[in-house]
């Protein structure tokens, strides 16, 4: 038995105008039944971005939608709210994910981020500087998992002065 279907892309969202196109009724060792006459075509594809389809389902759109906007002028960028678990529609800060954590003990610095496990579509590096003008790649080591972020742990040793950023970028 062969029958005949209407086409639809769920990657574009598209229906495929193919006439006269006949599918087997049975594919490899499987039977289908579609209903409505409609062969969806890849379902589970996503033409989207893990960022994209984030800015996409929170709402965001034009300039706002961009990685680099920061459209709350919170001086954090929406990568970094995407990568970190940050609410986009809102100004926000790092102290809103509670897994971000710092301090200082016996002449070290401590310094425990988060990463959202989903973001497999960003990189994140630990920079230290002594004078805001050039900065060091720190090594920070994966130290554990906790409610769908990955995390990251580094122990600086401070010397004169230390400033320390988080630098993130789509991969």
């Amino acid at each position: 038995e062969e029958l005949s279907f209407k086409l639809w892309d769920g990657a574009t969202g598209k229906t495929l105008n193919v006439a006269g196109v006949s599918v087997p009724a049975q594919i490899g060792d499987a039977s289908y039944s579609y209903p409505d006459n409609m062969l969806l075509l890849n379902a589970t594809t996503s033409a989207l971005s893990g960022y994209e389809k984030w800015a996409k389902d929170s709402g965001l759109s034009g300039a706002d939608a961009l990685a680099s906007a920061i459209p709350h002028n919170d001086g954090i960028t929406n990568l970094e709210k995407y990568a970190f678990g940050l609410n986009p529609n809102k100004s926000a800060s790092y102290a809103d994910n509670a897994l971000f954590v710092r301090g200082i003990s016996d002449g070290v610095a401590q310094i425990q981020y988060p990463v959202l496990a989903s973001a497999t579509d960003v990189s994140i590096k630990l920079l230290k500087s002594s004078d805001m003008a050039n900065w060091v790649e720190v090594s920070a080591a994966p130290s554990g998992e906790s409610g769908g972020f990955n995390l990251f742990r580094a122990e600086i040793e401070i010397s004169n002065a230390l400033c320390i950023k988080l630098k993130v970028e789509k991969n």
